[in-house]
């Protein structure tokens, strides 16, 4: 992250001119591609690694309370520990929406044997399929968050991911 602060400052004091998107197939406007896309590609894979460190850690704290719960032979479910996988699991659904989002630019710097960009394909599938796929990692990961917060409230909660909850 130390050698991506240039980036991060092109961002910070780059024309900021509309505040509409472009698109992946339109031509768009050079500010967004010279100084926000590469901002945005380093912010969305540091999250995507912050999002599976979290995953990671949550899966090693849950497994040392598994063991010590059956040290002492006392397995039942923890709507809490629940809570935090969902939570866990949410912030990294939301971290590849974001990731899939942006990936969709990425498109335009592909190489093809007669020109670069995107290709007929490109255009009318795969960046449909891309921000489709985006919009459903993001409304998984409402959901997870979502069930995280009630699940303290309403233990029929679990019942939407039965493979997340287990003795801890």
């Amino acid at each position: 992250m130390e050698s991506a602060w240039p980036t991060l400052a092109l961002y910070w004091y780059a024309p900021h001119a509309a505040t509409t998107l472009p698109t992946p197939s339109s031509a768009g406007r050079s500010a967004f591609y010279l100084f926000r896309l590469p901002a945005w590609q380093l912010i969305a894979g540091w999250l995507l690694n912050a999002g599976r460190d979290r995953v990671r850690a949550c899966r090693a704290v849950s497994a040392c309370r598994r063991r010590r719960a059956r040290a002492r032979r006392t397995l039942r479910r923890s709507f809490p520990a629940l809570a935090r996988r969902l939570h866990c699991r949410g912030f990294l659904l939301l971290t590849l929406s974001i990731h899939e989002y942006v990936g969709r630019f990425q498109l335009l710097f592909e190489h093809h044997t007669i020109f670069d960009g995107v290709t007929y394909t490109d255009a009318h599938v795969t960046l449909t399929g891309m921000l489709f796929v985006a919009a459903a990692l993001a409304i998984g990961a409402v959901i997870a968050i979502a069930a995280a917060s009630f699940s303290h409230a309403y233990a029929g909660c679990s019942l939407l991911s039965p493979p997340l909850w287990s003795a801890s």
